[in-house]
């Protein structure tokens, strides 16, 4: 019996505004030399910023051709759990958004326990 083989990327759907109108779709998420950070802002809204190492540094990830370097995360507990230990950091851009409270309930769906 063979080892399973782990997954090398995750799709991941992302939540954006169109002219006047808003869509889903969905992003494909490279696991390998990737790490993604989870941003939380304006209420209820997660977004996905990432960074892949080019062999000498880290750098941002255009997810848009040079438009589009971080995304509202459609459901963020399921991208997180999809995207499970390449996830190495979550921010806040205010300290006056209950920023405790969303991670706690963030990590809650997602299973994970303290």
């Amino acid at each position: 019996m063979s080892a399973p083989t782990k997954a090398t990327a995750v799709i991941v759907e992302r939540h954006r505004y169109v002219a006047d109108w808003f869509e889903i779709d969905r992003v494909e998420l490279d696991l390998k030399d990737t790490v993604y950070e989870f941003n939380y802002r304006f209420g209820p809204d997660w977004y996905l910023e990432a960074r892949r190492h080019d062999g000498k540094d880290w750098v941002g990830v255009d997810f848009q051709k040079g438009r589009e370097t971080c995304f509202r995360i459609h459901s963020p507990v399921q991208a997180l759990k999809d995207l499970g230990g390449n996830v190495t950091k979550f921010t806040a851009i205010s300290s006056d958004m209950h920023f405790h409270e969303a991670l706690a309930k963030l990590l809650a769906g997602a299973g994970v326990r303290s």
